[in-house]
């Protein structure tokens, strides 16, 4: 099941549960994850594109809460957080970095980004991974 259709389905069940706050915010975000694959020739989002707006959901919700916190704002980012896939620690990162780099001693910065993006897509902050990478890099 795609994450497209798991987000239907949630706000779906979600409906039938009556539970307004929950439909309300994934009728907003289903909305928004289909809007990619509307566009480029009315076609269903990639989990890749879903993911990428689900991150700039939560980017918004936590603009949002420096400017107010509210208990509304932080439930709605716990719900939203379930569609992300598990993101990489720091730690985990400089595992694979390293890892990489044993087998590629002079792989440059922009090598090690384009195949973490390749095999890791959306399971990373690219700040963080630049700063691992460039720390690692000689």
């Amino acid at each position: 099941m795609s994450l497209l259709q798991r987000i239907k389905s949630d706000q779906l069940t979600s409906r039938k549960a009556k539970d307004k706050f929950k439909s309300s915010l994934l009728t907003t975000l289903l909305s928004e994850c289909a809007q990619p694959g509307l566009n480029d020739g009315k076609r269903e989002s990639t989990d890749a594109e879903v993911i990428a707006v689900v991150k700039k959901f939560i980017k918004n919700m936590k603009l949002s809460l420096d400017v107010k916190y509210t208990e509304a704002i932080h439930s709605e980012m716990c719900i939203v957080n379930e569609y992300l896939p598990v993101q990489l620690s720091k730690d985990d990162m400089v595992d694979i970095v390293e890892g990489y780099l044993k087998a590629n001693p002079l792989a440059k910065m922009g090598e090690i980004m384009r195949r973490f993006k390749i095999g890791h897509d959306g399971q990373y902050d690219g700040g963080m991974l630049s700063s691992v990478v460039r720390a690692l890099v000689k």
